[in-house]
């Protein structure tokens, strides 16, 4: 996938994690692996693996990475 596709792609993420009352969920640039990353702060660990597997399930995709 290249950067553009990966930027909207995230960016699409962290726009429904917002609706869906995660208002802190943003997309940002790693440098390190030279991808993009949904952090989102306050969120517990049993959470965060229940978002990302709905996630995955909604976008038959699982190269969408969300952090905490």
């Amino acid at each position: 996938m290249t950067t553009f596709q990966s930027q909207n792609l995230h960016t699409s993420v962290a726009k429904i994690l917002r609706y869906a009352g995660l208002k802190n969920a943003k997309c940002r640039f790693n440098k390190e692996l030279q991808d993009f990353e949904i952090h989102v702060k306050g969120i517990s660990d049993d959470k965060l693996k229940d978002t990302l597997s709905a996630i995955w399930s909604l976008y038959k995709r699982t190269d969408i990475n969300i952090l905490n």
